[in-house]
């Protein structure tokens, strides 16, 4: 799963707090993968979710994020593969 489309930061200094006007278009996508993966059989991390709760994490730029938000999701990654591989708790 992407993530989120993000409105661009509203000033310099203030973060990001809406969806982008490409957002519909994330989450079409997404269903359509998701139901493709579910038919496959193949389990998804949904970075959407993940990163829909954190917006002002974003850059202002649409489409990127800051530091923090890769960190989130590199979480996650990790925590599942750990988890396939046995090592996880």
């Amino acid at each position: 799963m992407t993530t989120p489309h993000t409105a661009a930061r509203p000033a310099p200094n203030q973060p990001v707090k809406t969806f982008g006007e490409k957002n519909d278009v994330v989450l079409r996508l997404n269903t359509l993968s998701a139901q493709v993966m579910k038919q496959e059989g193949i389990e998804v991390i949904d970075a959407y979710a993940l990163l829909a709760a954190h917006l002002d994490l974003a850059a202002g730029d649409n489409y990127h994020w800051q530091s923090p938000a890769y960190q989130l999701l590199s979480q996650e990654i990790a925590k599942r593969v750990l988890s396939v591989l046995g090592k996880g708790q």
